[in-house]
Parts: C-alpha cells; sequence; structure tokens
C-alpha cells in the first residue's frame, strides 16, 4: 500500500451487459463517497472501450480511463481499457496488454492471489 492510502478501493466486474447495473448504482453514488471505484469489464479486445465516458453519464464523480501507474484517489472512477489486463500495487494502477501466449484473458479476476489485493481493497 503507498503511505497514505487510507481508503477502500471497491472493484467492480461487468460483462458488456452490465450497464445498466453500473447505471443504477453509479446513479445512486453521492459526490464524496470516501472511496475509490475501479471498473473492470470483459470486452472485447478488438474494439475501443467508451466505458469511461458513459459511466460519466451518471455519476458526480470524474471518470477516468485507467493508465499505467496512475494514482489511485479517492472519490474518483477508474474503468479498465479494453484489451488490457488491470492490477493495483502500491496505491498505482497497472496496465498491460495480455500475454497472448499465455492465452490469458481473464479481466475479471478478484482472487486473493493476485497483485490486484490492497489493504484496503472490497471486490464486488
Amino acid at each position: 500500500m503507498s503511505e497514505g492510502l487510507q481508503f477502500p478501493i471497491v472493484g467492480t466486474g461487468a460483462s458488456a451487459g452490465g450497464i445498466p447495473a453500473l447505471k443504477a448504482f453509479f446513479e445512486k453514488m453521492p459526490a464524496n463517497p470516501g472511496m475509490a471505484f475501479v471498473i473492470v469489464t470483459h470486452l472485447s479486445r478488438d474494439r475501443e472501450s467508451f466505458l469511461h465516458k458513459v459511466i460519466a453519464r451518471y455519476t458526480l464523480l470524474p471518470v477516468t480511463a485507467t493508465e499505467q501507474d496512475m494514482v489511485v484517489r479517492e472519490d474518483r472512477v477508474y474503468v479498465m481499457p479494453s484489451n488490457t489486463i488491470l492490477t493495483i500495487k502500491g496505491g498505482k494502477l497497472q496496465v498491460r496488454k495480455p500475454d497472448q501466449a499465455k492465452r490469458e484473458r481473464k479481466p475479471i479476476d478478484f482472487s486473493p492471489r493476485l497483485p490486484w489485493t490492497e489493504p484496503y481493497s472490497l471486490p464486488l
């Protein structure tokens, strides 16, 4: 955990059909919930994702497509880009392309054995 990261990081997994559930979830979210949200999706690897723009329509929180080494901040939403593997380490988002040789393609995996886990993380 990075120094000073004292808020929950809520990881949410969704398929392409999960937009209505994400909409309902974020429409009820207050402007300052005191946590960060990371949305991990199972999207086509051949198409660019605009999910961050879609989610931004339904919440008062800032919504960002994740980038490598992006520091996780409180009261924000981070959305995984398509065709990536996303983990969190030391309070920073780690984004990389899947290893095709290993047939790596499990974007939604909140297993405690993965580097996703942080002391304040909560997978949904």
